[in-house]
């Protein structure tokens, strides 16, 4: 929720209130999607994730934060600052690695972000325990 209120939503203003402006951007992103299931944090896996489905979907997404060595290596494609999604490859992959080394060597908590849209089998359309 802190990340969407940091970086916003492309197209969309915050209030000129201080006080509605810090939830703002995570209000419409809460109204915009319905929380199915989270799974902890874990120290195996290095990462927390929540099961969501959009308003009026069909299908769910995974959504993943953690430490980036070991959400990277979990990851097949990259998305883009444009929204456009590319393979990612070797030399993506080394790039993004040299990245977050590069922020590490500074007093920089890094944490990276992935999303699963397609691929969850059973959990596609898996609406919460009865």
């Amino acid at each position: 929720k802190a990340l969407v209120e940091k970086l916003g939503i492309p197209g969309t203003s915050p209030p000129p209130d201080a006080a509605a402006a810090a939830s703002h951007f995570g209000s419409l992103r809460a109204a915009a999607f319905a929380k199915v299931a989270t799974l902890e944090f874990s120290r195996t896996r290095k990462s927390m994730s929540v099961l969501c489905r959009p308003v009026g979907g069909k299908l769910n997404s995974l959504y993943a934060k953690g430490a980036p060595e070991h959400l990277l290596p979990r990851c097949t494609s990259l998305r883009l600052a444009d929204g456009a999604t590319v393979w990612m490859d070797d030399s993506w992959r080394s790039a993004i690695r040299e990245q977050f080394e590069d922020m590490a060597k500074r007093p920089l908590r890094c944490l990276a972000f992935a999303v699963k849209e397609r691929g969850l089998g059973k959990f596609a359309d898996y609406l919460g325990p009865d």
